[in-house]
């Protein structure tokens, strides 16, 4: 298992100590706070923590995931879940990643590799998939998520100061911090600053709803706005500061979730306009864009655009070479490939069109588990629906931050969480807000005031 591992892995003092008790934390832990731990770990250690065994490199998200499983299995968490159409499709997605990495290069080496990236999928998705039952149970995480946001953006704004990252005394990170045209990119546990700009854009949405959940949230929502705010200003990536752009404009349209029908028109409408009057192809808007705020925009539009030129060669199952399709030299330790900063083209890249389609299908599947929810004003109360209206937005950031950025590091672990949440709170087509215990259920009205909650979901 070591996809994404091209650096020597050891065990701190530090390491040592924290990766025992997060073990312990994810046994013992109640159900409903026994996903903590691993969000707590792939936010603070560096993938150079982790041990080298049989020439798999086990991670320490990857040793906590491994405790997380036997956990499941045998308290029979496993067989309290029923597979929706998200679980099955992330299945596909799976095998076919397995199935296709291997044959496009059929060695023991890259079969180890492609089988490190689906023990990550499966395992960080049906984990957090059979543990998450109740609305309430994610609103708790979304205030440890606000912890982490704040403890990180601590450690990042003394790198900014300093230029060294504290995080580096564990390995997987350098300890001068780089520089690209003046600007300290700060990056803290994440292998990249763009990265460690993006957990933050992404993690935006979560705690603006946390905000309009209930005053006893607020102060938490606030330290953790705060927090995103400032990963994503020591990140200095405009690729995330666009993500957390887009996010806020997809709470603004709160207003609107009604009428989605027409604003996805407009957007449609949007492309087909900037198509017919720019120059270059549609995609080059990156480019634009990166001429206001900086950045490798242009390189993030020439990737698509050469990708779709080489499409007979990775359109069956993906191609194990890149390097000669241009733009910038290939990274080092890779010299048979550009670095592609775009996920839907590295799915494509690395399992092809297969891979690609069901990757969209999967972000689709969750848009249209929101939309149920957000959609049935008699039926849910106004509080839950903007819960999932803010998951919803958080997938959004997603999708619009895998334009300019690959997920190669611990950042799939918080990625599958969110795919796995709604996955587990959709299972059901109705939801109940409950004041407390024998409370009696609400029932929405557009008038509702937004106070403290009390969420919870049937068990599927």
């Amino acid at each position: 298992m070591n996809e994404g591992a091209g650096d020597s892995l050891a065990v701190s003092g530090i390491g040592l100590v924290f990766i025992v008790l997060m073990s312990v934390l994810t046994w013992w832990l109640p159900r409903s706070r026994a996903v903590i731990p691993l969000l707590l770990t792939a936010a603070f250690f560096p993938l150079g923590q982790g041990v080298v065994l049989f020439g798999l490199h086990l991670h320490f998200f990857r040793l906590l995931l491994l405790v997380g499983l036997i956990r499941v299995f045998v308290r029979g968490e496993l067989r309290r879940i029923r597979l929706t159409a998200l679980d099955r499709v992330f299945l596909c997605w799976a095998l076919v990643a397995l199935v296709c990495g291997f044959i496009m290069k059929p060695t023991s080496a890259q079969f180890i590799n492609v089988g490190g990236f689906v023990y990550n999928a499966l395992a960080s998705y049906f984990f957090v998939r059979c543990l998450v039952r109740e609305t309430d149970e994610v609103v708790g995480m979304i205030q440890w998520l606000a912890v982490i946001a704040v403890v990180l953006a601590f450690f990042m704004t003394i790198e900014k100061i300093t230029g060294r990252n504290l995080f580096a005394t564990l390995g997987g990170v350098p300890v001068e911090t780089s520089v690209r045209d003046g600007h300290i990119r700060c990056q803290g546990a994440f292998r990249h600053a763009i990265v460690a700009g993006t957990f933050g854009a992404t993690l935006f949405p979560l705690l603006v709803g946390l905000w309009f959940l209930g005053r006893k949230f607020r102060r938490q929502a606030v330290l953790g706005i705060m927090g995103c705010a400032v990963i994503d200003v020591t990140s200095a990536s405009s690729g995330a500061l666009l993500a957390m752009i887009v996010g806020g404009i997809g709470l603004v349209l709160w207003k609107l979730r009604r009428s989605m029908t027409w604003v996805r028109r407009g957007l449609i409408a949007m492309i087909v306009v900037l198509t017919l009057f720019m120059n270059a192809p549609v995609w080059y808007i990156f480019a634009r864009i990166a001429d206001i705020t900086g950045g490798s925009g242009w390189h993030r539009a020439y990737i698509i655009e050469t990708a779709i030129a080489h499409l007979n060669e990775w359109w069956l199952i993906g191609t194990p070479r890149t390097a000669h399709w241009g733009g910038y030299p290939p990274p080092p330790g890779d010299p048979d490939n550009i670095d592609i900063t775009n996920q839907y083209i590295a799915e494509g890249v690395k399992g092809g069109l297969l891979r690609l389609v069901l990757f969209v299908y999967l972000i689709v599947l969750g848009f249209k588990a929101i939309g149920r929810q957000t959609s049935a004003t008699r039926e849910v109360p106004i509080r839950t629906q903007w819960l999932y209206w803010c998951l919803g937005v958080c997938l959004v950031t997603h999708s619009v931050s895998f334009m300019s950025v690959s997920y190669f590091d611990q950042m799939v672990v918080f990625w599958y969480w969110l795919l796995a949440v709604i996955a587990s709170l959709s299972c059901l087509p109705l939801a109940e807000a409950v004041g407390g215990v024998g409370a009696r259920p609400a029932v929405a009205t557009a008038s509702q005031p937004m106070e403290s909650p009390t969420l919870q979901f049937n068990e599927c």
